[in-house]
């Protein structure tokens, strides 16, 4: 964008700041707020979630460790597998990698359970959790150990594992229904992982793949497109792009309707928590 009074031009920063409560059926409106920043340093990840507390859902960028300084210490990071992924992805698109594929097909295990048990009760996802992804997530972790001594560190693919084993355990666990469950087989596993249990009652777990396809289809549609010179015209012209993909656009996963008529016509019932 220009830089006034230096007849330049300097990079800025949009920070995508997403909610959709709708995997959990929360009562929230799903949203998504564009804010700009002149950097993308962690102390702009501070100002703009000034007054946010709990879990936020991020990659792996060290910006937003400075959250975790906060006196208060209010916020939880939690990190995503689609970026753990695409680490390997990118690797094993580029070139020949076994390690990097084995980690694909390890992940993609993971996956299809969570695709088998989307819509079952909490129960019943829970006890799929503990007895089919918990031993898979114990390979897993056995495999990443071990292959990390078998490339060297600063290879394409050392670099991913790497990634991965720097936030591979989660620090917090929460649950995607609001509360943490309290099933014995479940906080016992945690803590023999020395995982601490969330219990604030807001815990929920979110999968962003879908406002990652919002981001870049944002990107390369129009904002790649458009040479924004002010703030205003930004503003302007995402606005627009928005509104033409929330109401006029339609999209195969929604079966052909537009986000705004899914969302309208899907009526589904208030779960309370457990």
């Amino acid at each position: 964008m220009l830089d006034p009074g230096r007849k330049k031009v300097k990079t800025g920063y949009f920070w995508a700041l997403a909610r959709d409560d709708r995997p959990w059926l929360g009562q929230a409106p799903p949203g998504v707020a564009f804010t700009y920043a002149p950097g993308r340093g962690g102390k702009y990840a501070d100002d703009i979630l000034q007054g946010f507390s709990g879990i936020l859902q991020v990659d792996g960028y060290a910006g937003y460790n400075r959250l975790l300084k906060r006196v208060s210490q209010d916020v939880q990071l939690a990190y995503c597998w689609a970026h753990a992924r695409r680490k390997l992805y990118d690797v094993a698109k580029a070139s020949a990698a076994p390690l990097a594929q084995e980690g694909l097909k390890q992940i993609a295990a993971l996956y299809r359970i969570e695709a088998e048990i989307k819509g079952q009760s909490a129960d019943a996802r829970l006890a799929d959790r503990i007895e089919r992804t918990k031993p898979k997530l114990d390979v897993f972790e056995k495999w990443l150990a071990q292959s990390r001594t078998r490339v060297s560190a600063k290879s394409p693919t050392g670099e991913a594992l790497k990634y991965i084993a720097k936030y591979g355990k989660p620090k917090i666990m929460n649950s995607d229904q609001g509360s943490q469950f309290t099933g014995f087989e479940w906080t016992r596993a945690l803590k023999d992982a020395d995982v601490e249990i969330s219990m604030d009652g807001k815990g929920r777990w979110v999968d962003n793949r879908m406002i990652e396809r919002l981001w870049r289809s944002l990107k390369y549609e129009c904002i790649y497109l458009n040479a924004f010179e002010t703030g205003s015209q930004a503003r302007a012209g995402i606005g627009k792009w928005l509104a033409y993909y929330n109401a006029e656009r339609p999209h195969s996963t929604h079966g052909i309707l537009t986000p705004d008529e899914a969302y309208e016509r899907k009526v589904e019932p208030v779960r309370l928590a457990a």
